[in-house]
């Protein structure tokens, strides 16, 4: 039978007992990710510590960051002169690929059969816990090839940013998101603001599924001057995308 022949068939067997997810233009099934954990710990977990507040100039030798480095415990960030101070920056950088066709939660048995021909991105969600020792900044999501080490790859694209998490806190700053199934079992979850070009290479990535994975990168700078403390902890978050699958007569 021919795949139009088929969903004429569907159309007619299924939408004679009404429904709203079948049309002339073929069938739309929602489907959710397995959550997708990104976690990294930083800091040695000894006894916190403040950077110490250190002047230096481009060039200067001996260079006195270097001097503060060597007081931080492995982890704890990389110290360099930024505008005459020593200022020390930690990098998360956080991939994890995506294969749809191993999921723990398979696609729809349409999607499985016939392809899926488009992808609507509905929301992402996120929740977790920041035990850093100080606020994240904000936490930039990007999506790209399954090849790509990092977010400076050609294939990536920034899908969008996290809020600010505060220091110790589960909390998050975005839109809450309570019809998640982690809502619903006492975690704050919220919804990441997406980017149109995010969203465009997302559902292309999700429409290839057949033929090759995608990462995920959660990427962030979390930066401590002199008197702030050296940052120490784990961050934790848990990304969900929730999406509208096409698949057309």
């Amino acid at each position: 039978m021919k795949r139009s022949a088929l969903f004429g068939a569907v159309l007619l067997l299924v939408c004679a007992g009404g429904c709203n997810l079948i049309d002339t233009n073929g069938v739309h099934i929602g489907y959710s990710f397995d959550p997708q954990e990104f976690k990294q710990s930083v800091g040695s977990g000894g006894a916190q510590m403040t950077l110490p507040q250190v002047a230096c100039a481009p060039g200067q030798m001996p260079d006195p960051c270097a001097a503060a480095q060597a007081q931080l415990p492995p982890d704890s960030g990389t110290v360099s002169c930024d505008s005459g101070a020593c200022v020390a920056k930690v990098e998360l950088r956080l991939p994890e690929t995506i294969d749809l066709r191993t999921a723990q939660t398979p696609l729809p048995s349409d999607a499985i059969q016939f392809g899926v021909d488009a992808v609507a991105i509905d929301h992402i969600a996120y929740w977790g816990s920041n035990k850093l020792n100080v606020d994240t900044p904000p936490v930039d999501l990007y999506v790209a090839a399954a090849a790509a080490m990092d977010e400076t790859d050609p294939t990536a694209v920034k899908l969008g940013s996290i809020a600010p998490i505060p220091a110790g806190s589960g909390r998050c700053g975005d839109p809450t998101d309570a019809s998640d199934p982690a809502a619903k079992m006492g975690q704050m979850v919220c919804d990441v603001p997406l980017t149109d070009a995010g969203q465009a290479a997302l559902a292309a990535f999700i429409k290839g599924y057949k033929t090759a994975p995608f990462k995920l990168i959660v990427r962030a700078t979390v930066t401590a001057k002199g008197g702030d403390p050296v940052p120490q902890g784990t961050l934790d978050v848990f990304v969900r995308p929730s999406v509208t699958l096409s698949i057309l007569k």
